[in-house]
């Protein structure tokens, strides 16, 4: 369920962060000097300039909300055990980076990716049922300094049609975890500068294993 808790950083209001320090902010791997590195993922990624941390009380308050709103959607439980917060940033409100890890072990060849497609749907619901428009594109593979992720884009829109934000979801199998990163944004440049940080992420093996990728 990594990506349930990323999806919903256009609803809350976001507060300016202090000093703070920047490895007490995440659950797993370290920033130095602007740079995050994950030993679990295998991955190394720059913040860019000027954007902030996201605080451990904000990234908390993104998931309560988004707990809420699955329930309010489905009458079942969700497990979300095992669900660390990697590296999350901010220009403001609406200008958003964000990435979860979760174990995950295939039982059968192709398991991850289907539940990743199911997971894209409840994403959809969950919009909806909340009267939110929302449109998506078909789920693409991109890869990424050799690990291949799952792409696809969720365009939410208010009554009048008008485009609120685009959430782009980037999601991959990588060590035996469920890995995902998404950018929500309202603008171009915004976007840019995720995406530019993005693909210059670093993988690298790991635990002595290979970094898996989706066939």
């Amino acid at each position: 369920m990594a990506k349930i808790l990323s999806l919903f950083a256009v609803i809350l209001l976001v507060t300016a962060c202090g000093q703070l320090d920047p490895n007490d902010q995440i659950d797993e791997g370290e920033i130095v000097e602007n740079v995050y590195r994950s030993e679990e993922i295998g991955w190394t990624m720059e913040i860019p300039n000027g954007w902030k941390l996201l605080t451990r009380e904000q990234v908390d308050g993104y998931e309560n909300k988004g707990k809420e709103m699955l329930l309010d959607a489905f009458s079942e439980d969700f497990d979300f055990d095992g669900l660390k917060n990697l590296l999350h940033f901010q220009k403001d409100q609406f200008n958003v980076f964000q990435s979860t890890s979760e174990p995950f072990l295939e039982e059968y060849k192709g398991e991850w990716s289907e539940n990743n497609r199911a997971l894209k749907d409840v994403l959809l619901e969950t919009d909806r049922s909340q009267g939110i428009q929302v449109e998506s594109s078909e789920i693409e593979i991109e890869e990424i300094d050799g690990v291949k992720f799952e792409v696809y884009n969720i365009v939410l829109k208010a009554p009048n049609g008008k485009v609120v934000v685009t959430q782009t979801m980037y999601s991959s199998l990588i060590n035996g975890y469920d890995f995902g990163a998404n950018m929500t944004y309202n603008s171009d440049g915004a976007r840019d500068v995720m995406l530019g940080v993005w693909k210059k992420s670093k993988f690298v093996r790991t635990h002595n294993k290979s970094v898996q990728t989706i066939p």
